[in-house]
């Protein structure tokens, strides 16, 4: 492990031989199904689902890891706790339907889409680190083509959910405890109470240039 030495207020030292974050990550599944109503016309709709509930706890293992420090002159040494973060996280569904319309062939080209997705943080484990809430999203776009490359536009709004967190389980974090080592013990505090809101909007500019479709123009 790397050895990592920090000083701290009233005189104790940490020292870090190794530690282990474990976490586990979410199993996801798509589906998605294709349509050509017309020759100008192509609908896709998409289906996802996210096993979040296999995240309850992010842990810190402190292998090795403690502190120093000093009481009435004398240095004495202490493990510290592992450290755990409660995330009590739930499965999470999304919905996806888009859809291109040639309004000109080898001009214009436009889009829209619409999203629905589930939250996989119930309101009680609201916080600001993982702000990832219920919400519905419309966006729209369009390619213009011209001398052989392509202008993509997309603008999308994304209408986050408010979330009003009462009786939350999100726990300040405070690490190492030195309750008595003779410095105070400092109290659990829930941190996570109050009300969420959020918004996103999404701009989305570029150009493709395909230098064979250019030679072919000039």
């Amino acid at each position: 492990g790397i050895a990592v030495e920090n000083q701290m207020e009233g005189g104790a030292r940490k020292f870090q031989k190794n530690a282990r974050l474990e976490l586990t990550f979410a199993d996801i599944v798509r589906l998605g199904a294709q349509f050509r109503p017309n020759a100008r016309t192509m609908v896709e709709l998409g289906g996802t689902w996210e096993r979040w509930s296999a995240l309850q706890t992010i842990v810190i293992r402190t292998q090795g890891l403690d502190v120093t420090y000093k009481v009435n002159g004398e240095i004495k040494r202490a493990p510290i706790a592992d450290i755990v973060f409660q995330k009590g996280q739930e499965d999470a569904y999304s919905v996806r339907l888009g859809a291109d319309h040639v309004v000109a062939p080898g001009r214009l080209t436009a889009r829209a889409g619409y999203t629905m997705e589930t939250s996989a943080i119930p309101a009680k484990y609201a916080s600001v680190d993982f702000p990832n809430w219920g919400r519905h999203a419309l966006a729209v776009g369009a390619s213009i083509e011209l001398f052989g490359a392509s202008l993509d536009l997309a603008y999308a709004h994304h209408f986050v959910a408010t979330q009003v967190a009462v009786g939350s389980q999100v726990v300040q974090q405070v690490s190492p405890e030195l309750a008595g080592t003779g410095f105070p013990k400092s109290d659990a505090s829930f941190v996570g109470d109050g009300t969420y809101e959020a918004g996103m909007d999404l701009v989305s500019v570029s150009l493709r240039i395909p230098f064979s479709g250019l030679r072919d123009k000039f």
